[in-house]
């Protein structure tokens, strides 16, 4: 799995993995 930080460039309207965006947040 990538670091969250790449997660975290992605903008929010891409956003296919919730749970891992939300992992970040």
């Amino acid at each position: 799995v990538p670091h969250p930080n790449l997660y975290n460039l992605i903008p929010k309207s891409k956003e296919p993995q919730e749970p891992i965006g939300r992992r970040c947040d």
